[in-house]
């Protein structure tokens, strides 16, 4: 399950709650997005390849800012996952921290695809 259908079936997407979050402003969200989309992959790959060498100060700053990013969208249970990550990080629990990740992989990856949907439409909007 991919996208709108995988955050959905978690009831963990509302687009009414996006569009309301950024005021209507169909740029912004545009913007933040994109901008989303563009450094969502190298802030996983900072934290599996941190994960390999347990370098938690790597995993947890990019799990802080990854947590940030994701409050921009109505996503509580991926949020939570950053946040997780980031606490197994200061906590040096590499088991834990792994776990979190897997968790927070699959939560990005149902938002990054039900984004990705939603970016042609915005952009169509604008």
């Amino acid at each position: 399950m991919r996208g709108l259908e995988c955050l959905r079936s978690e009831s963990a997407f509302d687009e009414a709650a996006l569009l309301d979050s950024v005021g209507g402003d169909l740029d912004f969200l545009s913007e933040l997005v994109g901008l989303f989309l563009a450094a969502c992959p190298t802030l996983l790959h900072q934290i599996r390849a941190a994960l390999v060498v347990n370098d938690f100060a790597a995993i947890g700053r990019a799990a802080r800012i990854l947590k940030g990013s994701l409050r921009s969208f109505p996503v509580g249970q991926a949020t939570q996952a950053a946040e997780a990550l980031e606490i197994a990080a200061c906590r040096q629990q590499s088991v834990a921290a792994t776990q979190a990740f897997e968790l927070l992989e699959k939560w990005i990856d149902c938002l990054a695809s039900a984004l990705a949907h939603l970016e042609g439409p915005l952009t169509r909007a604008c």
